[in-house]
């Protein structure tokens, strides 16, 4: 059984189990192994950075893209400055060879940005430069140039990057993040430590991200843990 379904808001906690349990005679393929990360992705997304209308689109004809969802920043905003107090931000932003509203400066209620995940179920091998440059294409063929000031790529994987590899992701002249997500661990006899395991590792930005993300305050939130309160109050 494949899962497709869209994700409006929270992630229902036994969305994973229940692929699991739906998929048990395929759990060695690697389509099994895939999908089950694109899930356990997509829960760290939504629970750990509050992204919305999230949905698992991978497939033959992808284009490169497996998650697609929607990302508005203002509740991480508005806790963050409750805490940390950032010095006054430009108007414009100079990134590469051109400069940038920040979208702290554009941000309002109801206003996203539109995000576009590719997940690499890694077990050992790390991203190499050419995996970099194929999801800089990716970026340029699935986003329109009117979406392109609000829209971010997001590389999901296990493993990190090689040396060419983060070089190329630093220097890119589009919006990236990478957010490390552990595989969820085997426990044997067909079980998955679901809930212990598959956790967000690390959150990182390049230079472009940081720039258009600039006093947002995400990673302050991250190391406040500040979702965990939110999350409780939704259950």
């Amino acid at each position: 059984m494949s899962w497709k379904g869209l994700l409006k808001g929270s992630f229902p906690k036994d969305t994973i189990q229940r692929y699991i349990v739906a998929n048990e005679g395929i759990a060695n393929s690697t389509v099994f192994q895939g999908t089950l990360y694109e899930l356990t992705v997509m829960r760290e997304l939504m629970e750990k950075l509050r992204m919305e209308h999230m949905q698992v689109v991978g497939g033959s004809y992808d284009g490169g893209v497996d998650i697609r969802g929607r990302w508005d920043v203002t509740p991480i905003i508005t806790e963050v400055d409750r805490h940390i107090h950032f010095e006054e931000l430009p108007k414009r932003i100079k990134v590469n060879n051109t400069t940038i509203k920040p979208w702290r400066h554009r941000v309002k209620p109801s206003k996203y940005l539109d995000c576009y995940v590719q997940c690499k179920a890694f077990n050992s091998e790390k991203i190499t430069g050419r995996q970099v440059r194929e999801l800089i294409g990716v970026f340029a063929m699935q986003v329109p140039l009117s979406k392109r000031s609000s829209s971010i790529m997001i590389m999901s994987a296990p493993t990190l990057f090689t040396k060419d590899g983060i070089t190329l992701f630093n220097e890119a002249q589009i919006p990236m993040i990478f957010t490390r997500v552990e595989m969820i661990s085997a426990l044997g006899n067909g079980n998955f430590d679901v809930e212990n395991s598959g956790k967000l590792l690390q959150y990182y930005e390049n230079d472009y991200a940081s720039k258009l993300l600039a006093n947002c305050g995400i990673k302050e939130w991250l190391k406040l843990r500040a979702y965990e309160a939110i999350n409780k109050n939704e259950l």
